[in-house]
């Protein structure tokens, strides 16, 4: 087991002792007591096997998620982690994200895949995206696959759900993405700001631009008049 997450979900039972100190404690007198202990890379894997194998960071936040009964927020993963930096949890997080190990369900929420999508009905979530996608050859941003799968299944998911259900079958859908837009063809912008910084006009109102804007990308109104804000207020800063 990882010793952090064990010191983490223990805290109430014993007599308080810093970690750091049952860390050192541990690996200086373990192997007396038939525990071992291995600290490569701030794994902390302690076992009662010599040939311990290493849980990394990675791996605890893939356990904690699988144990929860809810989704969990950034800050409550970085709390499991021994670091307890919200800096190492989003890195982890991040990286399970782009492994599809982790789905982020709203603003700084995740869970597992399993748990995302284990009571979805996907084949009729995903065929209201195909028919989304089938009705032009511009862009799509996801905010438009949750107001319409919402709308047209009477659901209430986030666009992060619809974003990870659709990653995970691009490769047989053969469609690009770029952050949140999806396309049939190649994507030449990094994401929305991306493509404010190439086709809006500071000089333009913000009506102007978002026309510009939605001729190049199918976007939702919320997104258009949000995405143009933080446009400007990153050219004001």
């Amino acid at each position: 087991m990882h010793l952090h997450d064990y010191y983490y979900q223990t805290r109430g039972d014993r007599c308080e002792i810093e970690y750091f100190t049952l860390r050192h404690l541990i690996r200086e007198y373990g192997e007396e007591y038939g525990i071992y202990f291995n600290g490569k890379s701030g794994a902390d894997s302690v076992s009662l096997d010599s040939e311990v194998t290493l849980i990394s960071q990675a791996d605890v936040i893939i356990k904690v998620l699988n144990e929860s009964k809810v989704a969990m927020t950034k800050q409550e993963i970085a709390e499991r982690l021994r670091s307890k930096s919200l800096g190492h949890a989003g890195f982890y997080i991040n990286t399970l994200m782009e492994e599809g190990k982790v789905v982020r369900v709203d603003n700084m929420v995740y869970t597992t895949p399993e748990k995302a999508f284990g009571n979805m009905d996907a084949k009729a979530i995903m065929q209201v995206i195909q028919d989304i996608m089938s009705t032009s050859n511009i862009i799509v941003e996801a905010d438009v696959f949750r107001e319409y799968v919402n709308m047209e299944l009477n659901l209430s998911y986030s666009k992060h759900i619809y974003v990870a259900l659709v990653k995970n079958q691009l490769r047989e859908l053969t469609w690009y993405r770029n952050s949140t837009l999806f396309s049939k063809n190649p994507i030449p912008y990094k994401n929305l700001l991306d493509m404010c910084k190439q086709i809006c006009n500071p000089g333009l109102s913000n009506n102007e631009n978002a026309k510009a804007l939605q001729q190049a990308v199918w976007l939702t109104d919320t997104m258009t008049l949000d995405t143009i804000g933080q446009w400007k207020w990153q050219i004001s800063h």
